[in-house]
């Protein structure tokens, strides 16, 4: 959800200059943009259509695979961030700093505004706050609040990632795997209902999606495409089965919650991601549609703290359906819910980004005057 692909401007004008050049790293990549564009779009299905119909439709098979989708995305765009960086500064302590402000002003400023405003609502149910605040809960948690906690979660912990994946993807890959694996495991019997539960809020629910983002970030960057006959990516088709059989089994029972977010099912939303980016000039709608989703894709992050309120207050006018007019309401509420939270959400993101610009002038101007 982060548009990482225009981000960073350097201290100096050398290393504005610097990034300028045309490397796999600062190029614009549209794919990213589109793929964003159809996940929260999904987010907001997910919420909005009652979970009978999602079952019945065999919604984990779209909707429910967009935030692992999503975690896909962040795992390539923060290589794609700090290739960027390392490129142009080489102090460790300055992409640091490049680094972590660039987060605080595209999604802790943001997130800010929101928390304030669902603080404001408070008087709508009951309040929470406490240390979980610190981590992207809200007073009132809306739909979905756990990614974004997950989001500052791996925030923090980026760097260190990025470091390994330098090292060697491929330990990398196996690492956060196996800490996945060991974390879903134990997760369960570590819950407390007094508290936020691991395997809802914690980043390491997600750590295999992530994984497959950073795994597939070289192949995406060089080439824009990612072969999966390739005899390095040969297990990602090896496990699809797996991942298809396990979200299958959640159509016919009634699994926990977090049953089928587990590691193995991360395979399919992968293989889902690399279908859209290898075909993406191929996808048979117009440019002018693409474009669309592309900005939507944008302002994706905007657009999930706004349906994030709008869920989390209760909003959606025609939650209860029944008669012959059931799919007529499901129909019109889905419909209401999307408009309306898009339209916001992009509404945040272009206000934001006009206030930057200015900014941005002002401080040139400045810069002018007192050369």
């Amino acid at each position: 959800m982060q548009n990482e692909q225009s981000e960073y401007q350097m201290d100096t004008p050398q290393n504005r200059k610097n990034i300028k050049n045309i490397t796999p790293h600062s190029r614009y990549y549209p794919q990213l943009d589109f793929v964003k564009g159809l996940a929260i779009i999904c987010v907001i299905l997910l919420h909005s259509v009652p979970i009978v119909i999602q079952k019945n439709g065999f919604g984990q098979f779209y909707l429910q695979s967009a935030i692992p989708v999503f975690f896909i995305v962040i795992g390539i765009t923060t290589v794609l961030s700090f290739e960027k960086i390392s490129a142009s500064v080489q102090s460790l302590s300055a992409r640091l700093r490049i680094y972590y402000s660039g987060r605080f002003k595209r999604l802790i400023l943001p997130f800010l505004l929101i928390f304030f405003i669902d603080l404001l609502y408070t008087f709508k149910g009951a309040i929470h706050i406490g240390w979980y605040n610190l981590i992207g809960v809200l007073p009132i948690p809306g739909a979905g609040n756990y990614f974004i906690s997950m989001v500052f979660q791996f925030i923090v912990i980026a760097p260190i990632l990025f470091y390994f994946y330098k090292k060697s993807p491929d330990a990398l890959l196996i690492g956060m795997f196996s800490i996945g694996i060991v974390f879903q495991g134990i997760a369960p019997f570590i819950d407390n209902p007094n508290f936020y539960p691991p395997l809802a809020y914690c980043v390491l629910s997600y750590f295999a999606p992530i994984a497959l983002g950073f795994y597939i970030a070289g192949d995406f960057l060089k080439k824009e495409h990612i072969n999966l006959r390739d005899k390095k990516n040969l297990f990602i088709v090896f496990f699809l089965p797996v991942s298809i059989f396990f979200l299958l089994l959640d159509s016919f029972w009634d699994l926990p919650f977090w049953g089928i977010q587990n590691v193995i099912v991360s395979f399919y939303p992968l293989v889902l991601f690399v279908l859209i980016v290898n075909n993406y000039k191929a996808i048979p709608i117009s440019d002018f549609v693409k474009i669309k989703i592309n900005f939507i894709g944008k302002a994706s992050y905007h657009i999930y703290l706004i349906q994030m309120l709008w869920f989390g207050f209760s909003f959606p006018f025609s939650k209860v359906y029944s008669g012959d007019n059931y799919f007529l309401g499901v129909s019109i509420n889905t419909i209401f819910d999307l408009i309306i939270t898009i339209s916001i959400g992009i509404a945040f993101f272009t206000i934001e980004q006009v206030f930057y610009s200015y900014l941005d002038r002002k401080k040139k101007i400045h810069n002018v005057s007192e050369e």
